[in-house]
């Protein structure tokens, strides 16, 4: 079992909407309905700033601001994720940091994309976020097209990434992803899958988590089906 030094991520953690007013400002207000939402529905945690959630057009101010009604929102009741992927690194560790003083559970972490990567230099990035923190726990993003390219390949966590102690999860975002890698993966990390199309497949590896995107319009069907997967029940006739 993977520990953590804050609310585990495991489970269902539907993917929050950057809200916008007409006039386009931030409108704190959905954003905290939203959250408010999720824990009526059950759902056990949420992801704020996510590749498709406008993680790149805040400013540093709105970014803040957004991260702390998320926290307060949350108040404990559910795990909340806040993403800290950006252009630079810098920029990463400040966001991450941010999140952590906060109070959030954890930050999705993808590399820098607009560079291709190395091992090494993806290496780099993320052992320089995982030493800015103390708590926060990170949630590696593994998507080759956000990434340029890179793919997490078994060597790859095996040399770096397992070896960083606030790297507790991962966002697996490949439509086929290699089998072994996640089999080898799924005990020393919490593999979550990126869309529900998939997790009926990880599940059976061994994955523990979805980031989920129809939680908002059939919230009943994804927490029973994500239970069900869980159970083993693969093959039942609803599944």
């Amino acid at each position: 079992m993977v520990e953590f030094k804050r609310k585990p991520l495991e489970g269902v953690f539907p993917l929050l909407p950057f809200s916008l007013k007409e006039n386009r400002e931030v409108d704190y207000d959905a954003i905290r309905s939203n959250i408010e939402l999720l824990i009526d529905r059950g759902f056990h945690g949420f992801i704020a700033f996510g590749s498709m959630g406008s993680h790149f057009a805040p400013s540093e101010e709105e970014f803040n601001k957004v991260t702390d009604v998320c926290v307060d929102a949350a108040n404990g009741k559910i795990a909340c994720v806040i993403g800290s992927t950006a252009p630079s690194t810098k920029e990463a560790i400040r966001r991450a940091k941010y999140a952590e003083d906060a109070g959030a559970d954890g930050t999705l972490l993808a590399l820098p994309y607009a560079f291709p990567h190395s091992p090494e230099s993806a290496a780099r990035h993320y052992q320089l976020v995982n030493d800015a923190v103390e708590e926060l726990a990170i949630m590696v993003y593994n998507d080759s097209g956000l990434n340029r390219g890179f793919k997490m390949t078994w060597d790859f966590w095996d040399k770096y990434l397992l070896k960083m102690e606030n790297v507790k999860a991962m966002k697996e975002c490949t439509v086929k992803p290699a089998h072994a890698t996640l089999l080898r993966v799924a005990d020393k990390v919490n593999v979550f899958a990126c869309f529900e199309d998939i997790w009926w497949r990880l599940s059976i590896l061994g994955a523990k988590g979805i980031v989920s995107q129809w939680a908002w319009v059939a919230p009943k069907v994804i927490l029973r089906w994500y239970k069900m997967c869980r159970e083993g029940k693969w093959f039942d006739p609803w599944v």
